[in-house]
């Protein structure tokens, strides 16, 4: 129930999360799978930690 319910009011939070708190939106799923597909082909760590802004740069690359 609780999870029902932050599926359906993260997204009207979205624009509260500016600055230092844009790390905390939300990333649709077929972002999140764009940016790990494509991010496995780029030369890196092992390890790496990536937020909001990363995601999207990355799933928008071709």
């Amino acid at each position: 129930m609780a999870q029902a319910i932050t599926l359906k009011v993260w997204p009207l939070l979205k624009p509260v999360f500016r600055g230092g708190l844009r790390k905390y939106r939300g990333i649709p799923v077929h972002v999140l799978g764009q940016a790990m597909a494509k991010n496995i082909f780029k030369e890196a760590k092992a390890y790496e930690i990536l937020q909001w802004d990363q995601f999207y740069a990355t799933a928008e690359k071709e």
